[in-house]
């Protein structure tokens, strides 16, 4: 038996990073040698290579429900003193759900970003957004039935 064999059925790997959409086919064999079930693909924006949203959203299409996507937020209007025009972080929200995202990675919290970004989650900057993935949040949740 292949080492990476489980007897556990339906392995989820949750937090996938990929690359160019030419990482398609290592991403299929890692998941037939592993026995994943299902990957979560984390995308957020590589400055240099481009890779990002748009490769996991084509791996997401090519390979419906194994593939789930968790966009990463732009905050380049911010880190730019608004010389880079970006939508709003609720219109991100917004269109990641129109795109098909499944989630949002956020990574603001972690030492590099916040120290980066220089603004903690509680900040009024976030607000806005915080409501409306509360909200969207509320609106795609149904509660089990008795």
């Amino acid at each position: 038996m292949n080492e990476w064999r489980s007897s556990l059925q339906g392995i989820v790997d949750g937090h996938v990073h990929m690359g160019g959409i030419t990482e398609e086919a290592r991403l299929l064999e890692i998941r037939k040698a592993a026995g994943i079930e299902k990957m979560a693909l984390v995308s957020i924006q590589d400055l240099e290579s481009g890779a990002g949203l748009a490769q996991s959203l084509a791996m997401k299409a090519r390979h419906p429900g194994v593939f789930y996507v968790f966009a990463g937020l732009n905050h380049a209007a911010r880190l730019s003193g608004g010389r880079v025009s970006t939508p709003s972080l609720v219109e991100q929200v917004d269109a990641f759900a129109a795109m098909g995202c499944d989630g949002i990675k956020m990574i603001e919290s972690k030492p590099d970003s916040r120290r980066g970004l220089s603004v903690p989650l509680t900040d009024a900057y976030y607000s806005d957004y915080w409501a409306r993935v509360e909200e969207s949040d509320r609106r795609s949740y149904s509660p089990p039935r008795n």
